[in-house]
């Protein structure tokens, strides 16, 4: 090798070094591997939202309605009138099995339509952004350590609620 080339060399060598780091930082602006906080993505959901209050104000009222129930067993019990304690017994389990069938309601199938609906949002995401993996995480427990660009929870929770209100 001549030295005459020596400098054409370096000069190579330093353009495709420059290359290399200019596709990594770049690289880091479009990824094709993302993730999304499952919670936050799912308590910020327009939808969930609306299910919550809609069952929330049931539960609400169900509750209310059996801590009248109990205040009238416990007047009862007091006043030792027997037959009324027995009707009040069963009334009271009677509308304890509805509060619970309304809470399971809520927190099975609810939860099911709304992730049902929230997937659909998440592909459409991927496939609009030509994101390959969209990965779920619980908190911080799945994924440990990311760079913060790759957490695109905020951006899909704006699509979907956007999609959900009919904007896109």
């Amino acid at each position: 090798m001549k030295k005459d080339n020596l400098p054409y060399i370096n000069t190579l060598l330093i353009l495709i070094l420059g290359t290399i780091i200019l596709m990594n930082t770049l690289g880091e602006e479009k990824t094709p591997y993302v993730f999304v906080d499952n919670f936050k993505l799912f308590n910020g959901f327009n939808m969930a939202r609306e299910m919550n209050e809609l069952h929330g104000k049931d539960i609400q009222n169900q509750t209310r309605k059996i801590d009248s129930i109990y205040k009238l067993y416990q007047t009862a019990v007091e006043e030792k009138n027997e037959s009324q304690v027995q009707v009040l017994q069963t009334l009271l389990k009677r509308e304890d099995a509805v509060l619970q069938k309304t809470k399971e309601y809520l927190s099975k199938d609810v939860t099911k339509q709304v992730w049902d609906r929230l997937n659909g949002y998440i592909k459409e995401y991927g496939e609009k952004h030509d994101v390959r993996i969209i990965f779920g995480a619980q908190g911080d427990g799945n994924i440990m350590y990311s760079k913060s660009f790759l957490n695109q929870t905020e951006a899909v929770l704006e699509y979907a609620n956007s999609r959900y209100e009919g904007n896109e």
